[in-house]
């Protein structure tokens, strides 16, 4: 069973669909030594990086929420 089956919106991960994309994910990850605050931190880096400073203030704001 998929963990986004009982999901009622896009789950964005699926995105994700090239080999290429899960090495890049699975290289990040290895290089922040999986620490969970710097991959946050580096999600809403990546989003300000690409000028989606809206969305970069949201997810800063859930993930802060989150801890």
């Amino acid at each position: 069973m998929s963990n986004t089956e009982n999901v009622p919106w896009k789950w964005l991960v699926d995105e994700m669909t090239d080999e290429s994309d899960i090495d890049l994910v699975s290289l990040v990850s290895s290089s922040l030594n999986y620490e969970i605050d710097k991959t946050r931190a580096f999600v809403v880096a990546l989003l300000e990086d690409v000028n989606d400073h809206h969305a970069a203030a949201q997810v800063n704001d859930v993930l802060l929420s989150s801890q």
